[in-house]
């Protein structure tokens, strides 16, 4: 293929050939046809197919964070010249990039020194990681406090801008604080590069990708383009190299969980899982509350003290746990970060694990377009089969709850139901649900609430984010009078709280 550089060459020559008759000059003529030889001449220079094997190393990773890849290129044909690579990404995936900040600090003494705001700034920034500190310099004015220009760099599509201004504005020696420049960087790595191989001959090349939304991902096919000596023509073609990049859902940190199943399974035995509980292994003790059981109360530890304390045993037990996700279109809609399927898996993927790790079994059901299950499991591998399962799934169909109804009613009886959905549009779901309840198992519905990002993104109007709001208010209503719990989650509140309230 032509590069602009020939072809400039080439019109070049022919306009001489063109216009060099009329103005009756011979030189002009043959440089023209000189010019155009030369070119001629370089379409055969090195611009031949080429044997190079493209292969990519990295790990899977969770949303928000970055991966690492380290793309190995390995020659096996002719020594090649200048070979340029551009490896395709996803749209969903972007390089990570950072933003310049410069701030203007004004001291409130005229005897603070430059090492004395540097110190101060090197000890506070060093609480967000992610932050660089990357130059503090100062101009001296006799009359007024010298001010003080403190330079970073911030991930761009964070939220740690904020964080570094009310650090600033915070610091003990400074009177006030502002913003004067601020651009966003280049990334340091990108995912193309120039570079000469030779016969045999291996090179690695790393760049970083930023993973904010989770999903099953593939990275490729890698393009090369190889340039002649002239830069006249290059040789362009796709190499099969694709590599599957998995990003599992965010999870988030929960204490405890108050959810257990009431239905004793003889087959398994109780296990000790360290948590507070009525079994008969002894766990720690605490001081005597009004209503605690006298059979409780260590009289040793009141004959030693004179103070009352009771006994905390370990409960030992494997609950048996069902998650039921809405995976409907429904659920998809808002943002590509911000949707109630991406909460939703979130939060069941928190709760997946946390109860795997208690050593429960806990089992997953995703209804909407494709009704996928994953049977009730423990262990490890089970967590990563779940993990893998949220990460693939997409909003698709418009199924209700009541399609599941086949997996609950084959489900050990009284254990927990956790059903993540706003129940929005659900026409099924008051069927469902008296259902589910009036075969006794253990309730509790979730509803990630994503209306205000609509709504602040202009995505909806305020008619349809209020009546949308009734609607959900009055399903989780009848939710809980049916005696379930049922509570409406705002992303912006730690699920760890919402789980507490929900308990």
């Amino acid at each position: 293929m032509w590069t602009s550089k020939a072809v400039l060459y080439v019109g070049f020559g022919a306009i001489l050939v063109l216009f060099s008759p009329f103005i009756n000059n011979i030189q002009l003529f043959l440089l023209g046809i000189a010019i155009l030889g030369f070119v001629s001449v370089h379409t055969l220079v090195n611009t031949s197919p080429i044997k190079v094997k493209v292969t990519r190393k990295m790990e899977n990773v969770f949303e928000g964070s970055n991966v690492d890849i380290n793309l190995s290129i390995e020659n096996k044909g002719r020594s090649i010249g200048f070979l340029e690579l551009f490896d395709n990404l996803p749209k969903e995936l972007d390089l990570e990039r950072y933003m310049f900040l410069r701030y203007r600090l004004i001291p409130e003494s005229l005897e603070t020194t430059l090492e004395e705001i540097k110190a101060e700034c090197d000890h506070s920034i060093s609480k967000i990681p992610e932050v660089t500190l990357t130059n503090v310099s100062h101009r001296l004015e006799i009359s007024n406090p010298s001010p003080f220009d403190i330079e970073l760099t911030v991930p761009w599509n964070s939220d740690f801008k904020k964080d570094v201004e009310g650090i600033l504005s915070g610091l003990d020696s400074v009177q006030s604080m502002a913003l004067i420049e601020k651009k966003l960087l280049p990334p340091p790595k990108r995912n193309h590069t120039i570079i000469q191989l030779k016969k045999n001959q291996t090179k690695i090349h790393k760049y970083t990708l930023n993973c904010p939304v989770r999903g099953q991902y593939r990275v490729g096919s890698p393009r090369l383009r190889l340039y002649n000596p002239s830069f006249f023509f290059y040789y362009e073609t796709d190499i099969q190299a694709e590599s599957p990049l998995v990003v599992f859902p965010e999870l988030y940190d929960i204490e405890d969980l108050g959810i257990l199943s009431e239905f004793p399974k003889l087959y398994q035995g109780a296990i000790p899982i360290r948590r507070l509980g009525d079994s008969g292994g002894f766990y720690s003790i605490r001081d005597y509350v009004p209503g605690d059981d006298f059979k409780k109360i260590n009289w040793r530890v009141f004959g030693r003290t004179r103070k009352l304390m009771v006994n905390q045993y370990e409960r030992e037990d494997i609950s048996d746990v069902l998650l039921l996700v809405d995976t409907r279109a429904l659920s998809g809609s808002g943002t590509v970060i911000h949707n109630s399927l991406n909460y939703a898996c979130r939060v069941a993927a928190t709760i997946a694990r946390f109860l795997l790790q208690t050593r429960n079994r806990v089992g997953v059901v995703f209804y909407g377009g494709y009704h996928i299950s994953i049977p009730v499991d423990s262990g490890q591998k089970h967590l990563y089969h779940m993990l893998t399962a949220f990460a693939r799934i997409k909003p698709n169909g418009n199924r209700g709850v009541a399609s599941v109804l086949g997996d609950v009613r084959n489900f050990t009886p009284r254990s927990p139901v956790i059903l993540i959905s706003t129940l929005e549009r659900d026409i099924t779901a008051s069927y469902a649900l008296r259902e589910i309840m009036a075969r006794g198992y253990k309730l509790t519905v979730l509803a990630p609430d994503t209306l205000h990002y609509d709504r602040e993104r202009n995505q909806i109007s305020p008619i349809t984010y209020y009546s949308t709001n009734v609607n959900i208010d009055n399903a989780l209503a009848d939710v809980r009078a049916l005696g379930a719990r049922a509570i409406r989650w705002e992303p912006d509140t730690p699920i760890s709280t919402i789980l507490k309230e929900v308990a």
